[in-house]
């Protein structure tokens, strides 16, 4: 397994591997179309565009934060880059721009959050919208 180093001292654990991040990519995308049909139930078209509530896990502090610059590089909001429940992790979660809730946007949405976590070594953990936006 990989390692990398935070500041020369210490090593971390490489947290996702090309494996798990080509299995997510793929099963994200996936899951999109599924979603979107569930979303039309609620009145929610593909026309409409919406907040995407987002969420990654990683394995060092550092990394986290890394990761939140970056989504607000894309004018998102980071909520928060603080230890997760189980304490080894930290979550990463925020809201989005408002983007059109078609298929073809939001597979490509959540394919460039996997590699954009891929890149900090932070893994994509899905997605959710708002229903009263």
């Amino acid at each position: 397994m990989k390692s990398d180093s935070t500041n020369g001292k210490s090593k971390i654990k490489k947290f996702v591997s090309i494996d798990t991040f080509l299995d997510n990519r793929n099963i994200q995308a996936q899951m999109v179309p599924r979603t979107v049909e569930q979303l039309q139930k609620f009145n929610i078209s593909s026309e409409k565009k919406s907040q995407l509530e987002y969420f990654f896990y990683s394995n060092s502090a550092e990394k986290a934060a890394r990761l939140a610059a970056e989504m607000k590089k894309l004018n998102y909001i980071v909520y928060d880059e603080t230890p997760a429940a189980n304490k080894e992790l930290f979550s990463i979660n925020g809201l989005t721009t408002k983007m059109q809730m078609s298929d073809e946007v939001l597979i490509q949405w959540v394919k460039e959050m996997c590699e954009i976590g891929y890149t900090f070594d932070c893994e994509f953990d899905g997605w959710g919208t708002l229903i009263d936006q």
